[in-house]
């Protein structure tokens, strides 16, 4: 069931903080409760307008998008580390700078400045 039929957002609920779908609870309110050590039980005796079941399913579609969070953050740490790993081992080729123009003649040039006459 996807988090969305769980919460919902409205701007006239709350400001649009995300909410329990059918009640005027925040869901930031049940991982405040439980990042305090309260359990599951004390926050549905706090908040009876929410069910076990929607809690649990709210819960359970958190840990699945942390999961997939985690999981997109190591890919792209991989694909980063390849890409460096590519870059380091195929050195770009050296640009002239513009002091050091190769004439055909073989001979390098520097930049005068008028002042140096």
């Amino acid at each position: 069931m996807p988090l969305s039929s769980l919460t919902t957002v409205e701007p006239e609920v709350l400001g649009g903080t995300p909410v329990f779908i059918g009640t005027r609870v925040p869901v930031q309110t049940l991982f405040e409760y439980l990042e305090d050590n309260y359990s599951l039980d004390e926050f549905l005796e706090c908040f009876p307008t929410v069910s076990r079941d929607t809690a649990l399913r709210v819960l359970e579609q958190s840990k699945e998008a942390r999961r997939n969070a985690v999981l997109a953050f190591r890919e792209a740490i991989t694909a980063y580390k390849f890409n460096l790993r590519r870059s380091v081992a195929t050195p770009r080729k050296a640009k002239p700078s513009r002091g050091n123009v190769e004439p055909a003649s073989g001979a390098l040039t520097t930049p005068t400045s008028s002042m140096s006459q």
